[in-house]
């Protein structure tokens, strides 16, 4: 057997290593940030939570009941509106968080991870592979390296944290972006920071 042969299992193997330990390092890095940013956003929620509700109960103890139970129904839109809008803030800086980390020089770690997710779900042939046009040809030397002749790399202005491979007769066409990935877990990402922030309080 020739030595080339031999090592292809060897260079596949460092290759899937290192693509691994890219993403480890992205996701742990992602991981700090979002508690940093979560951290940030306790400070905030509890500096408007306490200053609401020093005002509301230094007027709820000069009204009557009535007074009382109107000032309560306030005070509790009120901190609604506070959980709200701090969340969508975090929400916000998650969005710029990933923004910025696909302007890094070394996200093209990360393109060749989420390029492997849709690979292996669509073991299909002939494939054009978009990828944003900054890191075009790292991607075509990737799948040089993965002995994918059969695909075509075409950078892809409108791509810019992810990768999409579509058929030759554009028929159909699969992404995989941090972005897309964020608003399909939007309303669940709401719910888990809403209740990490205000878990335990009360009006």
């Amino acid at each position: 057997m020739p030595a080339e042969t031999m090592q292809t299992p060897a260079l596949f193997d460092t290759m899937a290593q290192t693509v691994q330990a890219d993403c480890d390092k992205v996701l742990a890095e992602a991981r700090q940030e979002a508690e940093r940013i979560l951290s940030e956003g306790r400070r905030v929620a509890d500096r408007e939570y306490e200053a609401g509700i020093a005002a509301t109960r230094a007027e709820i103890a000069l009204a009557d009941r009535r007074e009382r139970q109107r000032l309560e129904a306030e005070h509790d839109k009120a901190f609604l509106g506070v959980q709200h809008k701090v969340v969508e803030e975090v929400l916000a800086r998650v969005g710029d968080e990933i923004r910025s980390r696909a302007q890094a020089p070394d996200f093209g770690s990360v393109l060749e991870a989420l390029l492997d997710e849709i690979l292996a779900q669509k073991p299909r042939k002939n494939l054009d592979v978009l990828v944003p046009p900054v890191h075009a040809e790292r991607i075509a030397q990737y799948v040089q390296r993965l002995g994918r002749s059969d695909l075509q790399v075409i950078p892809w202005p409108g791509l810019t944290d992810g990768v999409a491979v579509q058929n030759r007769r554009r028929s159909y066409r699969i992404s995989n972006t941090l972005s897309g990935r964020l608003a399909a877990i939007q309303d669940e990402a709401r719910k888990r920071c809403q209740a990490r922030l205000f878990e335990k309080r009360e009006g």
